[in-house]
C-alpha cells in the first residue's frame, strides 16, 4: 500500500496534467503487476465489493471514537469527504503498522468482509483504527466508498499506461473499453507490444473548428463556404474495418458499450469506413433535446426501454476513410461528394447561404431548430488535426441569461471544502422565490471569498450541508438551452448554466419571474 499512499501524496499536490501522468507512469512501472491491477482498479473511481454499507462503516467508526452521529455527519459536510473526515478525526496515532501490499490486503482483508457477521466486520474495522497511520486509513475507507480519482480523468490513466506500455493511446483506450476484473492475466494484457488487433480499430485525430467574434471580416465570399446548421451532440467518429464497428468520443474513449444501436446500424457500412458527425437522441426522423440524450450517458448497460424510448444515431458530416483509403487530404468538397451515397445515417443539413444579412437572419432561427448555431468550413478545406485557424468555424449562438436570487449554498468539494461556492438560484412566482437553477462557476477567487464571508453571516437555516440565506443578493445566470422537467420544482431544467455576472447594481425584486423564465421555453 506504501507505494499507492506515495501516489496519492504526488497526486494530491499537483494540478499540472503532465505532472500526474508522470506520477502515474512512475507507479505502475514500480509496483508488481497483482498491485498495480488494484491500484488502477481503485483510481478509475470503483469501489471494492465487500457489500458493506458506508453507513455502516461510519456508525461502527463513530462508536469507535465514542462521536454522536450527527457530529460526524457535520464534520464531514465541513471537510467534503467521508473517507478523509474518519481518517482525520480518529488523528495519530503512536507507532503504526506498515500497511500490508495493496493486493494483499484488498484480497486477504477487504474482500473476506461479505462472509463475517456484523460483530466480526466491526472487530475488523477497529482493529483497522487502531494500528493505521492517517494516509492508510484514508486509502481503507476508499476502498468501501469509491471514488479515489484524485483529479485523474480516465484520459489521464490512459495516457500513463500507453507510456508504460510503449503504445498509442488509442490502442490502450481499446484495452481499457468496458469492465475489467482487476488481475494479474488483465493487467500483463494492457501492457502487450502486439497491436495488431487494436490498429484495426483506431480513429483518426479529430479536426475541431475555431470559434468567430468577427464573421463578417472572416466570410466574404460565401459560395467557398459550406455552411451547416451545429448539432448539439457528442463529437464522434464510427470505425467500420474487417466487419467490425468502432465509437470513438473526441476524448479518444472507446463508446460502444452505451450505444448499441448505432453500432447495429453501422454493420451495414462497407468495410474500410470511418465518418465524422455527432451522436444525438433522434426518434421518427426529428432531433431530440440534448436532455434527452444526457439520460444515455455513462451508462454501463443499456435496457430495451432506454432504446425505444431514447434512441441515438450519429449525423454525418464528414467521411474520413471510404473503401479503405485515407480522403483526408482531398478537399470538403470531393468528401461530401462520397458522403452523399451513404444512406445509412442522417446526413447534416448544408444551408444555402448568399450574403452576410443572411447568414444573421437564419442563425436567428437556430433555438427553433434545436441547434448552437452555424458551422462553417471551406469547400477546400483538407481534414487537418487539431484546432488549426482559417478553414473551419463555428458561429455559435449567444448563451440565453435570467436575472436570479441567490437562496440556498453549499461548500465545495476537494480544496474548495472550505468555502461555500456551489449556488442554488430562485426567481419570483407571484410573491415567492422559486429555485430554478444551480451553478457554481463564474465568480473569480476574490468574489468566491467575499460570498463566503456573506453567506456565514446572513444564513437563516441550515439544512445538513446547505444553508439558506437572505435574499439579497442578484446574480444574471447563462446557459444553453431550456427544457420542461417534471423533476424540478420550477418546472424547468437550464443547460450548462454558470454565473455570467454578480448584479450588485440590482435589487431581489429585480429579478425575473418564472412566468419571464417559462417563456424562453
Amino acid at each position: 500500500m506504501k507505494n499507492m499512499l506515495e501516489l496519492l501524496k504526488n497526486l494530491d499536490q499537483t494540478t499540472s496534467t503532465l505532472k500526474k501522468v508522470e506520477n502515474l507512469k512512475n507507479y505502475f512501472e514500480k509496483v508488481r503487476p497483482e498491485d498495480a491491477a488494484w491500484g488502477l482498479y481503485l483510481i478509475s473511481g470503483e469501489k471494492i465489493p465487500t457489500k458493506v454499507q458506508r453507513k455502516e462503516l461510519q456508525e461502527a467508526f463513530t462508536e469507535f471514537i465514542n462521536m454522536p452521529f450527527w457530529l460526524f455527519k457535520e464534520s464531514y459536510y465541513h471537510v467534503g469527504d467521508s473517507s478523509e473526515a474518519m481518517a482525520l478525526l480518529r488523528g495519530p496515532i503512536k507507532e503504526p503498522l506498515d500497511p500490508p501490499m495493496l493486493h494483499e490486503f484488498i484480497e486477504n482483508e477487504l474482500l473476506t468482509l461479505k462472509k463475517l457477521s456484523a460483530e466480526e466486520r466491526k472487530e475488523k474495522f477497529k482493529y483497522w483504527w487502531s494500528h493505521y497511520d492517517e494516509a492508510t486509513l484514508f486509502l481503507v475507507h476508499k476502498c468501501f466508498t469509491g471514488g479515489l480519482r484524485m483529479g485523474v480523468s480516465k484520459n489521464l490513466l490512459i495516457q500513463a499506461l500507453a507510456q508504460v506500455a510503449g503504445v498509442d493511446k488509442e490502442t490502450m483506450s481499446f484495452r481499457l473499453m468496458g469492465d475489467f476484473e482487476p488481475n494479474t492475466k488483465f493487467y500483463n494484457h494492457l501492457l502487450v507490444q502486439d497491436v495488431t488487433i487494436e490498429q484495426i480499430s483506431k480513429p483518426y485525430p479529430f479536426f475541431l473548428a475555431s470559434p468567430t467574434e468577427k464573421p463578417e471580416e472572416e466570410f466574404s465570399r460565401w459560395d467557398e463556404w459550406a455552411v451547416e446548421w451545429k448539432w448539439d451532440g457528442i463529437r464522434a467518429q464510427l470505425v467500420k474495418r474487417n466487419s467490425e464497428v468502432y465509437l470513438w468520443s473526441r476524448g479518444e474513449e472507446l463508446i460502444n458499450d452505451s450505444f448499441p444501436e448505432v453500432l447495429s446500424e453501422a454493420l451495414n457500412l462497407p468495410d474500410g469506413t470511418v465518418i465524422d458527425g455527432e451522436l444525438l437522441p433522434y426518434k421518427n426522423g426529428k432531433v431530440l433535446s440534448f436532455h434527452e440524450l444526457q439520460t444515455r450517458l455513462g451508462r454501463k448497460k443499456i435496457t430495451r426501454k432506454d432504446l425505444d424510448q431514447t434512441p441515438i444515431t450519429i449525423m454525418v458530416y464528414d467521411i474520413l476513410e471510404w473503401e479503405g483509403q485515407d480522403l483526408r487530404s482531398r478537399p470538403l468538397s470531393e468528401r461530401r461528394e462520397i458522403l452523399e451515397s451513404i444512406t445509412v445515417f442522417p446526413k447534416s443539413e448544408l444551408v444555402s447561404v448568399e450574403n452576410i444579412d443572411v447568414a444573421k437572419s437564419l442563425r436567428l432561427e437556430s433555438r427553433d431548430r434545436g441547434v448552437e448555431g452555424f458551422m462553417l468550413k471551406r469547400w477546400n478545406s483538407t481534414y487537418q488535426t487539431g484546432r488549426r485557424r482559417g478553414d473551419w468555424w463555428k458561429w455559435k449562438i449567444d448563451p440565453l441569461t435570467i436575472d436570479c436570487v441567490l437562496l440556498y449554498a453549499q461548500s465545495g468539494s476537494g480544496r474548495r471544502s472550505n468555502l461555500y461556492t456551489d449556488y442554488t438560484f430562485a426567481v419570483w412566482k407571484d410573491k415567492e422565490l422559486v429555485p430554478v437553477t444551480k451553478a457554481y462557476s463564474g465568480l473569480t477567487d476574490e468574489e468566491l471569498n467575499q460570498m463566503d464571508n456573506w453567506i456565514k453571516r446572513n444564513t437563516i437555516e441550515k439544512f445538513g450541508p446547505v444553508r439558506s440565506v437572505k435574499p439579497h443578493h442578484v446574480f444574471e445566470i447563462a446557459f444553453e438551452g431550456i427544457q420542461e422537467s417534471g423533476r424540478h420544482k420550477a418546472g424547468v431544467a437550464l443547460r450548462f448554466p454558470r454565473i455570467l455576472r454578480w448584479r450588485k447594481d440590482k435589487k431581489p425584486e429585480d429579478a425575473d419571474s418564472l412566468e419571464n423564465v417559462k417563456k424562453l421555453l
